[in-house]
């Protein structure tokens, strides 16, 4: 396979107004150009979703990048909604490897996937998780296996490579390390003056023993049962309630937008039409056909006082078209 092109793009609103804030992405380009990729871009920009994916989209549309890393800032919030084709494994790679370090890798949101043909991955942007993600990315060959496949490869090599290998199983866990051995002194309970006696062999519903520091072993019986655990709340149907109290899948069947429409036209009937004075009672009325006047108001052409009223649309730049 080719080398593999590579753009870093470092978000951060620090480093965006002093580019030698930016640590995580020199570190970055250092670790692959030493692996053999040729990094093609660098490029700082603010956290702001529209920025960042004006230039992830840029890059993309350009088709001159295969891998295109952010490190740091909203990057979940800015590049999941561009995925095309999402890669979970490459995110629960990234997440094992973090947590092995440390277990506040359980707070951060990678994300993974394809926009057109470039493999697009997130990282934090501390440097410690920057080299830790990128070793275990590296390692094995998975991102250029990843990549053979983005760029329409069918990725034989590996997989014939795979296949020599044969099955393999999962080592065994090693075996718990020997109990130290506890001098345990039983107390027999005492048995009351009145009541029922009981048998050496009845037990009750429930025994707990709770060892000390000191050798001793105590036993206490309860006499109440165990009941099979119930959900703390009951989900509805309800659309008025919160999303966490309904049900994920709707009790209605989906119907086609044809059927839908031919559904509202046959069940709404139109309001009837009556005659009003024009008052304040009319407020939320709707006439029931246009109204025109009987001659032009103003009856000039009067733009240089009045003007022209326009209205627009704002298309951020991140959803126009790439046509």
């Amino acid at each position: 396979m080719s080398q593999v092109r590579v753009a870093i793009l470092t978000v951060s609103d620090t480093a965006s107004a002093d580019a030698s804030a930016d640590r995580s992405g020199p570190v970055l380009q250092g670790l692959l150009t030493q692996a053999g990729y040729v990094c093609t871009r660098l490029q700082i920009v603010p956290d702001d979703e529209i920025r960042i994916r004006t230039v992830v989209l840029g890059w993309c549309d350009q088709g001159d990048v295969d891998w295109i890393i952010t490190t740091g800032g909203t990057g979940f919030g800015a590049i999941k909604p561009l995925l095309e084709r999402e890669a979970p494994g490459i995110v629960h790679l990234v997440l094992n490897a973090s947590l092995q370090a440390t277990p506040l890798a359980a707070l951060s949101r990678p994300v993974a996937g394809t926009i057109k043909n470039t493999l697009v991955v997130t990282l934090p942007g501390s440097v410690k998780a920057v080299q830790e993600n990128i070793t275990a990315l590296l390692q094995a060959g998975v991102v250029n296996h990843a990549i053979e496949l983005v760029r329409g490869g069918s990725g034989q090599t590996v997989h014939e490579a795979l296949a020599s290998e044969g099955v393999r199983s999962p080592a065994p866990p090693p075996p718990p390390p020997p109990e130290a051995a506890v001098e345990v002194e039983v107390t027999p309970a005492p048995v009351p003056a009145e009541g029922p006696v009981r048998s050496p062999g009845s037990v009750r519903s429930s025994s707990h023993r709770h060892l000390h520091d000191h050798g001793h072993a105590h036993s206490h019986d309860h006499g109440h049962g165990h009941a099979t655990p119930k959900p703390r709340s009951v989900l509805s149907q309800d659309p008025g309630l919160p999303a966490h109290a309904r049900h994920r899948e709707s009790p209605y069947p989906l119907v086609s937008v044809s059927d839908a429409l031919l559904t509202i036209i046959r069940e709404v009937q139109p309001l009837p039409a009556y005659e009003e004075p024009v008052t304040a009672a009319l407020r939320g009325h709707v006439i029931a056909e246009d109204v025109y006047a009987p001659h032009n108001v103003p009856t000039t052409f009067s733009t240089n006082v009045d003007g022209y009223a326009l209205r627009c649309m704002r298309l951020e730049p991140a959803l126009r078209s790439s046509n």
